[in-house]
Protein backbone atom coordinates (compact mmCIF):
# COMPACT_ATOMS: atom_id res chain seq x y z
CA UNK A 1 0.00 0.00 0.00
CA UNK A 2 1.01 3.47 -0.49
CA UNK A 3 1.34 6.20 1.89
CA UNK A 4 -1.92 8.20 2.57
CA UNK A 5 -1.78 11.17 1.50
CA UNK A 6 -4.42 13.45 3.78
CA UNK A 7 -4.39 11.40 6.98
CA UNK A 8 -1.66 10.60 9.95
CA UNK A 9 -2.21 8.56 12.71
CA UNK A 10 -0.88 8.62 17.06
CA UNK A 11 -1.08 6.18 19.32
CA UNK A 12 -1.24 6.61 23.25
CA UNK A 13 -0.95 4.06 25.43
CA UNK A 14 -3.89 4.26 28.11
CA UNK A 15 -2.98 3.89 31.73
CA UNK A 16 -5.88 3.07 33.32
CA UNK A 17 -7.22 3.77 37.24
CA UNK A 18 -9.13 0.94 38.69
CA UNK A 19 -9.66 -2.66 37.55
CA UNK A 20 -9.03 -4.18 34.75
CA UNK A 21 -9.91 -7.07 32.81
CA UNK A 22 -7.73 -9.95 32.00
CA UNK A 23 -6.30 -10.30 28.71
CA UNK A 24 -8.01 -12.23 26.05
CA UNK A 25 -8.66 -14.17 23.09
CA UNK A 26 -10.77 -14.23 21.25
CA UNK A 27 -13.67 -12.47 23.03
CA UNK A 28 -17.25 -11.73 22.10
CA UNK A 29 -17.24 -7.71 21.54
CA UNK A 30 -19.48 -4.78 20.34
CA UNK A 31 -19.75 -1.06 20.49
CA UNK A 32 -22.65 0.66 21.67
CA UNK A 33 -24.17 3.88 23.82
CA UNK A 34 -20.16 4.95 23.91
CA UNK A 35 -18.74 1.80 25.01
CA UNK A 36 -16.86 -1.23 24.25
CA UNK A 37 -18.60 -4.05 25.62
CA UNK A 38 -16.22 -7.63 25.68
CA UNK A 39 -17.34 -10.37 27.03
CA UNK A 40 -15.24 -14.35 27.35
CA UNK A 41 -12.04 -15.36 26.06
CA UNK A 42 -9.22 -17.56 26.92
CA UNK A 43 -6.78 -15.75 29.45
CA UNK A 44 -3.56 -16.16 29.94
CA UNK A 45 -3.54 -15.84 33.85
CA UNK A 46 -1.20 -18.69 35.46
CA UNK A 47 -1.24 -16.97 39.31
CA UNK A 48 -1.17 -20.09 41.99
CA UNK A 49 -4.28 -19.87 43.05
CA UNK A 50 -5.80 -20.13 39.51
CA UNK A 51 -7.48 -23.45 38.86
CA UNK A 52 -7.10 -23.54 35.19
CA UNK A 53 -4.46 -21.88 33.53
CA UNK A 54 -5.25 -20.57 30.26
CA UNK A 55 -8.57 -20.70 31.39
CA UNK A 56 -12.30 -19.24 29.74
CA UNK A 57 -13.64 -16.53 31.09
CA UNK A 58 -17.54 -15.91 31.17
CA UNK A 59 -17.27 -12.20 32.53
CA UNK A 60 -18.60 -8.81 30.76
CA UNK A 61 -16.81 -5.44 30.73
CA UNK A 62 -17.21 -2.24 29.73
CA UNK A 63 -14.74 0.23 28.10
CA UNK A 64 -15.96 3.76 28.66
CA UNK A 65 -15.15 5.50 25.16
CA UNK A 66 -14.68 9.20 26.35
CA UNK A 67 -12.75 8.69 29.79
CA UNK A 68 -10.90 5.72 29.33
CA UNK A 69 -11.76 3.55 32.21
CA UNK A 70 -13.20 0.10 32.75
CA UNK A 71 -16.26 -1.61 34.79
CA UNK A 72 -16.94 -4.77 35.82
CA UNK A 73 -20.65 -5.40 34.92
CA UNK A 74 -20.52 -9.51 35.65
CA UNK A 75 -17.95 -11.10 37.24
CA UNK A 76 -16.14 -14.06 36.11
CA UNK A 77 -18.14 -17.27 37.22
CA UNK A 78 -21.23 -14.88 38.12
CA UNK A 79 -24.62 -17.29 38.89
CA UNK A 80 -26.68 -17.32 35.58
CA UNK A 81 -24.02 -16.26 33.21
CA UNK A 82 -23.77 -18.33 29.70
CA UNK A 83 -20.76 -21.20 30.12
CA UNK A 84 -17.18 -19.39 29.98
CA UNK A 85 -16.28 -19.81 25.91
CA UNK A 86 -14.53 -18.41 23.53
CA UNK A 87 -15.21 -17.03 19.43
CA UNK A 88 -18.59 -16.76 20.07
CA UNK A 89 -20.06 -13.39 18.28
CA UNK A 90 -22.19 -10.30 20.09
CA UNK A 91 -23.98 -7.69 18.81
CA UNK A 92 -25.44 -4.68 20.10
CA UNK A 93 -29.70 -4.50 19.88
CA UNK A 94 -32.03 -1.05 19.72
CA UNK A 95 -33.29 -1.71 23.44
CA UNK A 96 -29.48 -1.44 24.51
CA UNK A 97 -28.58 -5.37 24.93
CA UNK A 98 -26.05 -7.48 24.06
CA UNK A 99 -27.32 -10.47 22.07
CA UNK A 100 -24.64 -13.22 21.93
CA UNK A 101 -24.43 -16.59 19.67
CA UNK A 102 -22.63 -19.67 19.51
CA UNK A 103 -19.26 -20.45 20.33
CA UNK A 104 -16.29 -23.01 21.92
CA UNK A 105 -16.98 -24.40 25.57
CA UNK A 106 -14.99 -27.07 27.75
CA UNK A 107 -17.04 -29.70 28.87
CA UNK A 108 -14.85 -32.14 30.66
CA UNK A 109 -12.06 -32.96 28.49
CA UNK A 110 -13.92 -32.13 25.30
CA UNK A 111 -14.30 -28.82 23.49
CA UNK A 112 -18.30 -28.44 22.40
CA UNK A 113 -19.34 -26.13 19.40
CA UNK A 114 -23.00 -24.70 20.81
CA UNK A 115 -25.77 -22.62 19.36
CA UNK A 116 -27.12 -20.92 22.45
CA UNK A 117 -28.66 -17.50 22.46
CA UNK A 118 -27.75 -15.03 25.17
CA UNK A 119 -29.02 -11.19 26.15
CA UNK A 120 -26.82 -9.27 28.48
CA UNK A 121 -28.65 -6.15 30.12
CA UNK A 122 -26.06 -3.59 30.62
CA UNK A 123 -28.85 -1.92 32.99
CA UNK A 124 -29.85 -4.77 34.76
CA UNK A 125 -26.44 -6.83 34.36
CA UNK A 126 -28.68 -10.28 34.12
CA UNK A 127 -27.96 -12.52 31.56
CA UNK A 128 -31.13 -14.28 29.86
CA UNK A 129 -31.18 -17.09 27.39
CA UNK A 130 -33.58 -16.91 24.44
CA UNK A 131 -34.98 -19.27 22.28
CA UNK A 132 -35.22 -19.18 18.30
CA UNK A 133 -37.65 -19.20 15.49
CA UNK A 134 -36.46 -20.33 11.98
CA UNK A 135 -33.83 -22.54 10.96
CA UNK A 136 -30.51 -20.68 12.01
CA UNK A 137 -26.85 -21.54 11.10
CA UNK A 138 -26.62 -24.53 14.09
CA UNK A 139 -23.47 -24.93 16.20
CA UNK A 140 -20.71 -21.96 15.11
CA UNK A 141 -17.41 -20.71 16.38
CA UNK A 142 -15.37 -18.40 14.96
CA UNK A 143 -18.06 -16.91 13.21
CA UNK A 144 -18.32 -12.81 12.66
CA UNK A 145 -21.77 -10.69 13.00
CA UNK A 146 -22.32 -7.09 12.97
CA UNK A 147 -25.77 -5.19 13.10
CA UNK A 148 -27.83 -4.31 10.21
CA UNK A 149 -30.67 -1.12 10.04
CA UNK A 150 -33.99 -2.50 11.53
CA UNK A 151 -32.55 -3.91 14.29
CA UNK A 152 -30.93 -6.99 12.85
CA UNK A 153 -28.11 -8.69 12.62
CA UNK A 154 -26.23 -10.23 9.87
CA UNK A 155 -23.88 -13.33 11.12
CA UNK A 156 -21.92 -14.89 8.35
CA UNK A 157 -19.54 -18.27 8.19
CA UNK A 158 -17.31 -19.86 10.95
CA UNK A 159 -17.01 -23.29 11.89
CA UNK A 160 -19.31 -25.96 12.60
CA UNK A 161 -18.38 -28.92 15.21
CA UNK A 162 -16.33 -31.11 12.27
CA UNK A 163 -14.17 -28.47 11.71
CA UNK A 164 -16.24 -27.97 8.75
CA UNK A 165 -16.24 -24.29 7.54
CA UNK A 166 -19.52 -22.07 6.39
CA UNK A 167 -20.05 -19.86 4.01
CA UNK A 168 -23.71 -19.04 4.83
CA UNK A 169 -25.32 -16.11 5.40
CA UNK A 170 -28.21 -15.14 7.99
CA UNK A 171 -29.75 -12.40 8.99
CA UNK A 172 -31.11 -12.44 12.92
CA UNK A 173 -34.27 -10.63 14.19
CA UNK A 174 -33.13 -8.95 17.72
CA UNK A 175 -36.78 -8.07 18.55
CA UNK A 176 -38.05 -11.99 18.02
CA UNK A 177 -35.10 -13.82 17.44
CA UNK A 178 -36.47 -14.95 14.21
CA UNK A 179 -33.72 -16.90 11.77
CA UNK A 180 -33.90 -15.73 8.02
CA UNK A 181 -31.33 -17.84 5.79
CA UNK A 182 -30.07 -15.37 2.77
CA UNK A 183 -27.65 -16.08 0.18
CA UNK A 184 -24.40 -17.82 0.33
CA UNK A 185 -21.18 -15.64 0.55
CA UNK A 186 -17.98 -15.79 -1.12
CA UNK A 187 -15.13 -18.89 0.34
CA UNK A 188 -16.20 -20.37 3.71
CA UNK A 189 -14.03 -19.13 6.72
CA UNK A 190 -14.04 -18.42 10.19
CA UNK A 191 -12.08 -15.83 12.32
CA UNK A 192 -13.06 -12.99 9.68
CA UNK A 193 -14.23 -9.73 10.70
CA UNK A 194 -17.53 -8.01 9.66
CA UNK A 195 -18.16 -4.29 9.51
CA UNK A 196 -21.45 -2.34 9.09
CA UNK A 197 -20.47 0.44 6.06
CA UNK A 198 -22.42 2.97 4.54
CA UNK A 199 -22.43 1.11 0.79
CA UNK A 200 -23.17 -2.34 2.72
CA UNK A 201 -21.42 -4.75 4.96
CA UNK A 202 -17.77 -5.01 4.67
CA UNK A 203 -15.92 -8.23 5.19
CA UNK A 204 -12.33 -9.77 5.06
CA UNK A 205 -10.14 -12.57 6.70
CA UNK A 206 -10.36 -15.59 7.28
CA UNK A 207 -8.99 -17.31 4.26
CA UNK A 208 -8.07 -14.80 1.60
CA UNK A 209 -6.95 -11.35 0.11
CA UNK A 210 -9.50 -9.01 -0.59
CA UNK A 211 -12.45 -7.19 1.25
CA UNK A 212 -15.88 -8.45 0.21
CA UNK A 213 -19.26 -6.30 0.56
CA UNK A 214 -22.40 -7.27 1.17
CA UNK A 215 -25.48 -5.52 -0.18
CA UNK A 216 -28.53 -6.38 2.55
CA UNK A 217 -31.47 -4.57 -0.39
CA UNK A 218 -29.95 -7.16 -2.69
CA UNK A 219 -29.08 -10.18 -0.64
CA UNK A 220 -25.76 -10.07 -2.95
CA UNK A 221 -22.11 -10.23 -2.16
CA UNK A 222 -19.25 -8.70 -4.12
CA UNK A 223 -15.69 -8.25 -3.93
CA UNK A 224 -14.81 -4.65 -2.80
CA UNK A 225 -11.43 -4.00 -2.47
CA UNK A 226 -7.93 -4.85 -2.55
CA UNK A 227 -6.45 -5.83 1.17
CA UNK A 228 -3.98 -8.51 1.53
CA UNK A 229 -4.48 -11.37 3.44
CA UNK A 230 -3.34 -10.88 7.44
CA UNK A 231 -4.55 -13.76 9.99
CA UNK A 232 -6.51 -11.54 12.64
CA UNK A 233 -6.42 -8.35 11.19
CA UNK A 234 -8.38 -5.87 13.19
CA UNK A 235 -10.95 -3.14 11.99
CA UNK A 236 -13.47 -0.35 13.04
CA UNK A 237 -15.66 1.62 10.70
CA UNK A 238 -15.97 5.25 11.76
CA UNK A 239 -18.96 7.67 11.44
CA UNK A 240 -17.94 9.59 8.46
CA UNK A 241 -17.45 6.10 6.43
CA UNK A 242 -13.50 6.15 7.18
CA UNK A 243 -12.66 2.18 7.61
CA UNK A 244 -9.62 1.40 9.70
CA UNK A 245 -7.47 -1.70 10.29
CA UNK A 246 -5.03 -2.37 12.63
CA UNK A 247 -2.85 -5.84 12.91
CA UNK A 248 -2.85 -9.37 12.08
CA UNK A 249 -0.23 -11.88 11.22
CA UNK A 250 1.48 -14.09 9.12
CA UNK A 251 3.85 -16.88 9.04
CA UNK A 252 6.79 -17.01 7.22
CA UNK A 253 9.17 -20.15 7.64
CA UNK A 254 7.32 -21.22 10.49
CA UNK A 255 7.74 -18.02 12.41
CA UNK A 256 5.15 -15.33 12.93
CA UNK A 257 5.18 -12.03 12.32
CA UNK A 258 2.81 -9.51 13.67
CA UNK A 259 1.90 -6.43 12.07
CA UNK A 260 1.24 -3.11 14.06
CA UNK A 261 0.62 -0.96 10.51
CA UNK A 262 -2.50 1.23 10.25
CA UNK A 263 -4.57 1.07 7.07
CA UNK A 264 -7.10 3.75 6.04
CA UNK A 265 -10.25 3.20 3.98
CA UNK A 266 -11.64 6.05 2.34
CA UNK A 267 -13.78 5.46 -1.19
CA UNK A 268 -12.46 2.27 -2.39
CA UNK A 269 -9.00 1.60 -1.75
CA UNK A 270 -6.76 1.29 1.70
CA UNK A 271 -3.94 3.09 2.19
CA UNK A 272 -0.74 3.29 4.94
CA UNK A 273 -0.40 5.93 6.73
CA UNK A 274 2.29 6.92 9.20
CA UNK A 275 1.50 6.17 12.79
CA UNK A 276 3.60 7.66 15.68
CA UNK A 277 4.56 5.36 19.13
CA UNK A 278 2.97 2.32 17.38
CA UNK A 279 1.81 -0.64 19.66
CA UNK A 280 3.46 -3.58 19.45
CA UNK A 281 2.10 -5.89 16.53
CA UNK A 282 -0.90 -8.70 17.24
CA UNK A 283 -3.45 -10.03 15.72
CA UNK A 284 -7.13 -10.36 16.95
CA UNK A 285 -7.20 -7.06 18.94
CA UNK A 286 -10.48 -5.18 19.53
CA UNK A 287 -11.34 -1.50 17.65
CA UNK A 288 -13.86 0.65 18.70
CA UNK A 289 -14.83 3.94 17.39
CA UNK A 290 -15.27 7.10 19.93
CA UNK A 291 -17.60 9.55 19.64
CA UNK A 292 -15.00 12.23 19.34
CA UNK A 293 -13.88 10.30 16.22
CA UNK A 294 -10.64 8.28 17.93
CA UNK A 295 -10.10 4.91 18.29
CA UNK A 296 -9.57 2.63 20.97
CA UNK A 297 -7.81 -1.09 20.58
CA UNK A 298 -7.70 -3.69 23.57
CA UNK A 299 -5.76 -6.12 23.69
CA UNK A 300 -4.80 -9.12 20.77
CA UNK A 301 -2.51 -12.24 20.73
CA UNK A 302 1.20 -11.90 20.50
CA UNK A 303 3.27 -15.40 20.69
CA UNK A 304 7.32 -14.18 20.97
CA UNK A 305 9.97 -15.96 22.49
CA UNK A 306 10.74 -14.37 26.00
CA UNK A 307 7.71 -12.47 26.23
CA UNK A 308 5.35 -13.76 29.65
CA UNK A 309 2.27 -12.41 27.99
CA UNK A 310 0.27 -14.03 24.90
CA UNK A 311 -3.30 -12.80 25.38
CA UNK A 312 -2.99 -8.88 26.14
CA UNK A 313 -4.85 -6.86 28.01
CA UNK A 314 -3.56 -3.28 27.31
CA UNK A 315 -5.31 -0.10 25.85
CA UNK A 316 -4.45 2.10 23.09
CA UNK A 317 -5.81 5.33 21.72
CA UNK A 318 -5.26 6.39 18.21
CA UNK A 319 -5.74 9.66 16.57
CA UNK A 320 -6.15 10.28 13.01
CA UNK A 321 -5.95 13.59 12.09
CA UNK A 322 -5.04 14.93 8.61
CA UNK A 323 -1.09 15.33 7.27
CA UNK A 324 1.04 18.84 7.66
CA UNK A 325 0.82 20.53 4.37
CA UNK A 326 3.77 20.27 2.69
CA UNK A 327 6.82 22.75 2.52
CA UNK A 328 9.14 23.58 -0.05
CA UNK A 329 12.36 25.96 0.11
CA UNK A 330 11.77 28.66 -2.56
CA UNK A 331 14.72 28.71 -5.12
CA UNK A 332 17.13 31.73 -4.50
CA UNK A 333 17.37 34.09 -7.38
Amino acid sequence: PTKAEVREAKWTPLSVDGPVPLGRVPAATCVFGGGLYIFGGETDDTRPWVPIPNRYLNDVWRLDLRSGRWEELSPDGAEGAPDPRVCAAAVASDAGEIVMYGGLVRKGGDHVTVDDMWVFSPATRQWTRREVSGAGPGPLTGHAACRLRGDRALVFGGARPEAEHSNETYVLDLKTYAWTRRAPGPAARDFHLLLPAREGVLMWGGVDDGAWRYCVETDSWHKDADLPYLSGRAGVALSDGTVVTFGGMHVAQGVAAYGSDVLVRRGATFSAVDAETAPPGRCFPALAAAPDGSVYMFGGYRRIDGEPQERLGDVWRLELRPAPPRTTTPPYD
